[in-house]
């Protein structure tokens, strides 16, 4: 990991979502989160991705202090999250091409941090050779452990191409719901990366690193609003690390920040207002 730079600048990679709901849809997507909360953060934020035509211009309008580099696409990738006693259940009505590498043509040549952002397997190993330069690269490998059904319903999968990415990053960040259906080669993941860092709802945060497990509490409180808190700690803790270059420092300044993102959402940023949401038709 290299040293900071004076000009913080933030390239997310992976697709943004139509998060559907009762009464519309929401951009998400941990590329959507995680530009958003970077940009809040204060740095410069390049974010690639696919989407449609409309959807492009709609996201462009919301969030315009973003750069977003939108490759064409048929349909936007489209989750439903529905939430219950025994956790989420997500389906995917739509699910947009991967990213390829004649798509990183026209990126920044270097960033501070590079933040690989798949929400369904969009990202693949053909890429990692060609990324930008970073003085630090995280990624959310929720997307890469998933795989969609015929019905649309989203389900846990393996992760054959594992090796490649661990050996590309500098930080993998997971959650327990992202390695629920195979707890045992989702802590070898988190071993076997440089540092690990395994997230577990209102459960401390777990982080491996040099060869042992360390635990940081998080403060608990209700689930009033959970879908991207999991992002906007990956961000920060990428965001921090790479200005302090302190571990538990960095854990510790992403789960105040996602938890405050629980209680508040965008509000937990008070410097910047919340842009208006997309016209849901």
């Amino acid at each position: 990991m290299a040293a900071p730079r004076l000009d913080p600048t933030y390239l997310t990679i992976g697709h943004v979502t139509r998060d559907l709901h009762p009464t519309g849809w929401e951009f998400g997507g941990t590329a959507y989160y995680g530009s958003r909360a970077a940009q809040r953060l204060g740095l410069r934020v390049t974010a690639l991705t696919r989407a449609a035509a409309a959807d492009a211009h709609a996201l462009a309008a919301a969030c315009p202090d973003i750069r977003w580099i939108a490759r064409a696409a048929s349909a936007t990738t489209a989750m439903r999250n529905t939430y219950g006693p025994h956790g989420r259940t997500q389906h995917a009505p739509a699910v947009a091409a991967p990213l390829d590498v004649d798509d990183l043509k026209g990126l920044p040549q270097e960033s501070s941090v590079v933040h690989l952002a798949p929400v369904i397997g969009e990202i693949g190993p053909e890429l990692l050779g060609r990324l930008p330069r970073a003085d630090l690269t995280g990624l959310t490998a929720q997307g890469l452990l998933r795989r969609v059904a015929f019905d649309g319903a989203v389900h846990g999968r393996d992760w054959p191409h594992a090796p490649d990415f661990l050996d590309s990053i500098d930080v993998l960040v997971l959650s327990s719901e992202d390695i629920a259906a195979d707890p045992a080669s989702g802590i070898e993941h988190l071993r076997r990366a440089a540092i690990g860092v395994l997230t577990r709802g209102p459960l401390s945060v777990q982080v491996f690193a040099e060869g042992g497990i360390s635990e940081i509490p998080v403060r608990q409180v209700p689930d009033a609003s959970p879908t991207g808190a999991g992002d906007v700690f990956a961000t920060a803790l990428f965001v921090s690390l790479q200005g302090t270059g302190k571990l538990g420092e960095a854990v510790e300044t992403a789960a105040a920040l996602a938890t405050h993102w629980v209680e508040r959402r965008w509000d937990a940023f008070p410097s910047d207002p919340e842009p208006p949401t997309p016209d849901p038709r």
